[in-house]
């Protein structure tokens, strides 16, 4: 992970990451996964922040042949209400593209809420 500051309220930060798992398939023993992730956060004064976060991951499944690229974008939104209470938006995109069609996927989420935290 690196982490850049170039002001005082904004933070940019750029991760890779490679890893193996047990697989959830039967017919495959491990999943290699590489990601990289890119984040970007503004504080917009005491109360108010965004955060931007763009990521690529590639799954391989060893033993069954099975290659997945992963997408993901997300911006969300945080107000500070009081102390221990804010309100927040996010909004998230995500798209699976496989060479087993069955696997391939897009979504699409936002949610609004109010956060409660002591």
């Amino acid at each position: 992970t690196v982490q850049w500051a170039p002001r005082a309220r904004t933070l940019l930060e750029l991760e890779a990451a490679r890893g193996s798992q047990q697989s959830y398939r039967v017919d495959t023993s491990v999943v290699i996964t590489r990601t990289a992730t890119l984040r970007w956060k503004q504080y917009w004064g005491v109360r108010a922040s965004s955060q931007l976060s763009l990521s690529q991951t590639e799954a391989e499944f060893i033993g069954f042949g099975r290659k997945d690229t992963s997408y993901n974008g997300r911006l969300s939104l945080d107000y500070m209400l009081y102390r221990s209470l804010s309100a927040f938006a996010s909004a998230e995109t995500f798209s699976r593209t496989s060479n087993e069609p069955t696997s391939e996927f897009d979504r699409l989420s936002a949610f609004i809420g109010v956060r409660l935290a002591y």
